[in-house]
């Protein structure tokens, strides 16, 4: 679970096989100031665009299916996270009072 998305920097890669995009990679900032990498598979890569991808920021929670998820923080001495394939990724939880 990852804090709420307040930038896109956009798409880092695609990954093709065949001519046929599989995979694609997306640089997200959140609230926190880590920087999430985020591999999503071809299908939901297309469904995302440019706008829908500008309000997660201003969105409920997002779960999102992804073939991998790599976190790295923007700290003294840094700090990564990798997932595993098949992760779900919640973008902007709801938090409890």
């Amino acid at each position: 679970v990852v804090g709420a998305v307040v930038s896109i920097t956009g798409v880092s890669s695609t990954v093709t096989s065949f001519g046929t995009t599989v995979r694609s990679d997306l640089v997200l900032q959140n609230e926190n100031h880590m920087f999430l990498d985020i591999s999503l598979w071809s299908d939901i890569a297309r469904n995302l665009n440019g706008q829908e991808l500008a309000v997660l920021g201003r969105s409920g929670p997002v779960m999102l299916a992804v073939c991998s998820l790599r976190v790295t923080g923007a700290t003294k001495g840094g700090y990564s996270l990798t997932s595993t394939p098949g992760t779900r990724c919640v973008l902007n939880p709801v938090s409890e009072m």
